[in-house]
Parts: C-alpha cells; structure tokens; sequence
C-alpha cells in the first residue's frame, strides 16, 4: 500500500520539474523544423541467400536496396528519425530453376529521440514471389517499444504474420 500513497507525490514531482523545463512545442507558431536527409544510397547486392519460409529453400538473390534516412530537429531539441529502406532482388530458385522476386519496404519511426528516453515503431513487409508453381510467402512485422530514463521498458507490442500463397 506505500507504493500507493508515494505515487501521487512523486506524480507531483514530475509535473513540477516538467513544467520547469523547455517547453515541448515550439516557441513562436512561426518557427520551422530543419530537415536532413542523412544516407540516401542505392547498393548493389551481390549473391545474398535468403530463405522463402514457405518453401524452406535457400535461394541467392542479386538487387538493389536503397536507404534513405532522415533527421527532423525541433525547435526545443528533440529529434526525430525516420528510416525507408526498400529492397528489390531477383533470383533463380536452385532446385525448381524458377525465377524468383523479393520486394521488401521497411519504415523505421523514432519520433523522440532526445537521449533520455527511447520509443520506436518498426514495419516491414517482405514478399517472395515466384514466377512458377512454388508458393508465394508475403511476411508482415511490425513492433513497437517504449522505454523511459531508466531503461525500463513501458510499452511494447508485436504483430507477425506469414501467409503461404
């Protein structure tokens, strides 16, 4: 029950040194963010194996994956990070001799990051399209995770889904 009666106070506490600090908005309506784009490149993969999860097989791959990564900044410090990476491979698959295509676009989102405390949202969507009788796989993830000052984590969530077609 201590826990109970400490928590308002310490509640106080925050709200207190919260109001003390910078404000989290802007200072003038007028005022802009500064965007950059930090990485924005196109690599040539050579021979990447990667595994079709509905068929188990190993098949090597040869694309383009192209990042772009960029960093907001607001007026009060705080940073947001934004990752795009988009994948475009093609392949033969060694044992069936069908051609293979792999698309992947992932969006990685840290609205936050000022150092003191991390969140993050990550999704993917990865498809395996074959070009003969060889199933299809079409792969979904996405996640979530919150952690504050101490490292603890507050909020986490995570939605997989395979589907075979």
């Amino acid at each position: 029950m201590r826990c109970f009666s400490i928590a308002p106070a310490a509640l106080a506490g925050v709200l207190v040194l919260a109001c003390a600090t910078d404000p989290t908005q802007p200072s003038s309506p007028h005022e802009t963010l500064s965007a950059a784009v930090v990485t924005n490149e196109r690599t040539h993969v050579i021979d990447l194996e990667l595994v079709n999860a509905c068929t188990g097989e190993a098949i090597p791959l040869t694309g383009t994956i192209h990042d772009l990564i960029s960093v907001t900044e607001t007026g009060t410090g705080v940073f947001k990070l934004v990752i795009h990476s988009n994948w475009h491979l093609v392949g033969t698959s060694p044992t069936t001799g069908e051609s293979v295509v792999f698309n992947n676009a992932e969006v990685s989102i840290f609205p936050d990051v000022n150092f003191s405390f991390f969140e993050g949202t990550d999704e993917f969507t990865s498809r395996f399209i074959n070009k003969g009788a060889a199933p299809n796989a079409v792969l979904r993830f996405k996640y979530h995770l919150t952690f504050n000052a101490n490292g603890t984590p507050t909020s986490s969530f995570e939605d997989f889904t395979l589907r075979c077609q």
